[in-house]
């Protein structure tokens, strides 16, 4: 008769004499890089979000479940033209190894967008990149995500000085 006490303790016999567990910070798979394009942008323009996806040395990122940048909505004072890109959409070329085939991910992730802030602020950009990563050694695969965040400013348009009008006083003097 199996115990209370031995249903227990196979976990934690597998846990650390077992396969390895990964963490559920997955992290481990992906590091994602997030900037904007230019750090200040005047209101009424427009910017450009940059991500580089840079998977871990065990892992390769597989084209199929679909590789997807989904955008937070979190700041509506930034308009993109849709809140997700898809893998084909970011025209990611792909590399066949077997039967899988991979994303070649040397490619930066460039997203347009409108800023249409009422006032100057700070404004954050926040999504996840859902992705399937496949294990180089074992091939095991999980579909995961990652999140990422960035910030940029806004301003108010500048005011061009006006120099014909200083030139007409200065005659008129």
């Amino acid at each position: 008769m199996i115990t209370v006490k031995a249903v227990l303790l196979v976990p934690v016999f597998l846990l650390f004499f077992g396969q390895p567990i990964y963490s559920n910070n997955n992290d481990s798979f992906i590091d994602i890089i997030a900037s904007v394009e230019p750090n200040v942008i005047t209101i009424g323009k427009e910017g450009v979000l940059k991500i580089k996806v840079i998977p871990n040395t065990t892992v390769r990122i597989s084209s199929s479940p679909e590789f997807v940048v989904r955008l937070s909505d979190s700041d509506e004072n930034v308009v993109f033209t849709k809140n997700f890109f898809t893998a084909s959409e970011l025209e990611f070329k792909t590399v066949q190894e077997g039967k899988n085939v991979f994303l070649n991910l040397n490619k930066e992730i460039l997203i347009p967008f409108k800023v249409i802030a009422p006032y100057p602020g700070t404004h954050k950009i926040s999504g996840k990149v859902i992705f399937t990563a496949i294990e180089k050694k074992d091939n095991w695969s999980v579909k995961t995500f990652n999140t990422f965040s960035t910030y940029f400013k806004s301003e108010l348009k500048k005011k061009k000085k006006d120099i014909r009008r200083k030139k007409t006083n200065r005659k008129n003097k």
